[in-house]
């Protein structure tokens, strides 16, 4: 009887601790930011002067051999991440520098989740980075500048170009931008309903789902 009462008892434990740590998780889920097509439609139709004016700022200060992702999290911190393309029978990029969270006007060099990986970065050096790059301290001020001008918090140079607008819960909303306009093969492929919407020849919205929820577009 005893050991009934005491497996009673734990059982009660774990459902009260549950129950804690999922209003918990409703609590920060309804902290967080949520947008939709709609609004990212919307604001093309009111930014997109100043989106495409980011690309082509953005991709004029990037070396062409590389590709160089930037989140802004907030005026000082942002995910900097740097590859260069290759193609191997195993990667198709190479890892230069990848952390998240940093400042980079303030930048503590710091390990990497992938230095013990075949995934590790080059180097964890910024102002090595920043030489490569032939970037400065200056530059990741005017990256913002053109990113806030835009109303938008990341991006990724290329071609295309992709250009973060919001996130949404655990996913995220994006641009995909095109120099030269699609082919019909091209339409049918950035046009499936999931990830990608065709919008016109050149401009294709995206939408990456995250860890939980919606892995493709929610909206109807």
């Amino acid at each position: 009887m005893i050991i009934i009462l005491l497996l009673i008892l734990s059982s009660c434990g774990i459902i009260k601790e549950q129950r804690e740590q999922k209003k918990i998780f409703m609590e920060l889920l309804s902290q967080m930011e949520y947008s939709s097509e709609k609004e990212l439609k919307e604001h093309w139709t009111s930014h997109n002067k100043q989106i495409i004016d980011l690309r082509d700022f953005y991709n004029d200060i990037v070396p062409k051999d590389f590709e160089v992702y930037i989140n802004q999290d907030n005026d000082s911190i942002i995910d900097f991440w740097v590859f260069e393309p290759c193609d191997t029978a195993h990667l198709n990029r190479i890892v230069w520098f990848q952390q998240w969270s940093i400042n980079p006007f303030d930048y503590q060099e710091k390990s990497s989740p992938w230095d013990s990986s075949f995934l590790a970065p080059k180097t964890n050096n910024l102002d090595y980075i920043l030489d490569t790059l032939n970037w400065n301290k200056n530059t990741f001020v005017e990256i913002r500048e053109k990113l806030y001008s835009a109303g938008c918090n990341s991006i990724q140079n290329g071609e295309p170009t992709e250009i973060g607008f919001k996130f949404s819960g655990y996913g995220k909303y994006y641009y995909i931008l095109f120099k030269n306009p699609l082919r019909e093969d091209e339409i049918k492929h950035y046009n499936d309903s999931c990830t990608f919407r065709y919008y016109n020849d050149t401009v294709v919205w995206g939408y990456r789902g995250g860890a939980i929820g919606p892995q493709c577009f929610p909206d109807k």
